[in-house]
């Protein structure tokens, strides 16, 4: 099963954990206003760039528009080990605890052997990798008022203690901004479901081939949940090498979770929370 057997570098996907660190520690807030201008940096000598030129972004914006550079920014007010810490606490490095065969841990080096261009590219996704159950179970800390609940495969018959991971607060604020990646101007406006508020991120990521990264082979990521206020549902979805020329994570995977989401979230009876003409207006933007 390859959604807890295969590893992938999540790209973009990894952004709401940092900037959730960067929150809960008071670094920044959701209009914390960052330079990403002209669109690419340079740190230690590799340049880091987006796909797009923004200027100045809001930490909101810097979600909803995926900025490369203004994710490195924000990583550079933290400290390695507490990002390290981080993706521990939220379960990247180490098995989930499923009885299923060969579940892949990922892979996380520590926080001592990082360099300045490791710790940047980690802040944004690329140089970790881990499976899309376990994408998945870190966003429960956006979806459970900040607790983490690791993955079952089984029917509980009680409450999963989880470890609190961020304040309700912040995994509100969280679950706000990441909200905006499915609206106007956001990178998964296919994400959207008719009649159904979702939150997530996007991630477009090149295919490691050899000791490199291919330049023209991508994998394309949308994790997300639903409804944005009381989430019932998270899905990681991820199409490895889309053709045709459309590869980015919002055109490729962004629609099948919302096929997928809206379906499951109609088999649970979960009540709309949305004008149906409000979803499904933006549904039809695509980006």
């Amino acid at each position: 099963n390859s959604a807890v057997m295969d590893m992938y570098e999540p790209g973009s996907s990894m952004k709401p954990i940092t900037i959730s660190l960067a929150l809960s520690e008071g670094r920044v807030t959701p209009s914390t206003v960052f330079s990403t201008a002209p669109g690419y940096s340079n740190v230690t000598g590799s340049t880091i760039g987006d796909s797009h030129a923004n200027g100045d972004l809001t930490v909101a914006q810097i979600i909803q528009k995926s900025s490369n550079v203004g994710t490195v920014k924000i990583s550079q007010l933290l400290d390695s080990k507490d990002m390290w810490d981080m993706l521990m606490r939220t379960g990247f490095g180490q098995k989930p605890a499923l009885k299923f065969p060969s579940t892949s841990a990922g892979r996380l080096r520590n926080y001592k052997n990082w360099r300045p261009v490791e710790k940047a590219t980690i802040s944004y996704g690329y140089g970790v990798a881990g499976s899309l159950l376990q994408m998945a179970q870190a966003y429960t800390i956006f979806t459970s008022d900040g607790y983490f609940l690791p993955a079952t495969l089984e029917k509980q018959s009680a409450v999963i203690q989880g470890e609190r991971v961020l304040t309700n607060k912040d995994a509100k604020t969280m679950r706000q901004m990441m909200h905006l990646v499915t609206q106007s101007g956001g990178t998964a406006r296919q994400a959207a479901i008719s009649g159904y508020s979702v939150g997530g991120k996007t991630g477009t990521v090149h295919k490691q081939v050899g000791g490199g990264y291919a330049q023209n082979q991508y994998s394309g990521f949308f994790v997300g949940f639903a409804p944005v206020e009381s989430p019932r549902v998270i899905a990681a979805v991820m199409i490895d090498d889309p053709k045709g020329g459309v590869y980015y994570g919002g055109a490729v995977a962004g629609p099948v979770f919302s096929g997928a989401v809206q379906q499951a979230l109609q088999i649970l009876q979960v009540q709309p929370d949305l004008p149906l003409a409000t979803a499904s207006s933006v549904a039809r933007g695509g980006v």
